[in-house]
């Protein structure tokens, strides 16, 4: 979708990936549109928190441990 085959590994790298999450409902966004977060079901989870829990190095004892507890949340939706 974006032609940028250096994307994923650019926000890996960055952490910015929150743009990147899941749509639930398609819509249009413009400049000046205020977006209300509606509902978060698990305020520990921050998105930098699953950052290093997905992708962190599986060797890691504690990224393993995160990962885990990450995948144990389930499907919030």
């Amino acid at each position: 979708y974006w032609n940028a085959p250096d994307l994923p590994q650019a926000m890996m790298d960055t952490g910015y990936t929150g743009f990147y999450c899941r749509v639930l409902e398609e819509g249009d966004v413009q400049a000046g549109d205020t977006l209300e977060r509606t509902a978060r079901p698990f305020p520990d989870w921050t998105i930098a928190r699953a950052n290093r829990a997905y992708y962190g190095k599986k060797s890691d004892p504690a990224v393993v441990a995160e990962r885990r507890a990450l995948l144990a949340l389930g499907d919030p939706v």
